[in-house]
């Protein structure tokens, strides 16, 4: 309970058993309820752009792995091409 419940509980001339006591204590369980939720929800949201991350430096890796094997062929290519008009 936060001393402002309990503080207004009081000026209501209530005490805290009861129906006031059940609702301070339902309105701190929703707030570590939405505490958590807030904080899973943040944790998701970090693993998911983690995630993309590590797909896109996948993606880099196999695109810059292609264009070393692109790379490669075009020079044989080349050299091999330049062989079919003889001697220089």
């Amino acid at each position: 309970m936060t001393g402002a419940q309990i503080a207004a509980a009081g000026a209501s001339g209530t005490t805290l058993e009861g129906s006031n006591s059940q609702f301070i204590i339902d309105q701190a369980v929703q707030s570590e309820m939405n505490a958590l939720n807030t904080r899973y929800a943040g944790q998701a949201k970090a693993t998911s752009l983690k995630n993309q991350a590590l797909v896109g430096k996948w993606q880099a890796r196999g695109a810059l792995t292609g264009a070393f094997l692109k790379a490669g062929t075009d020079a044989i290519r080349g050299v091999a091409g330049a062989g079919k008009y003889g001697p220089a």
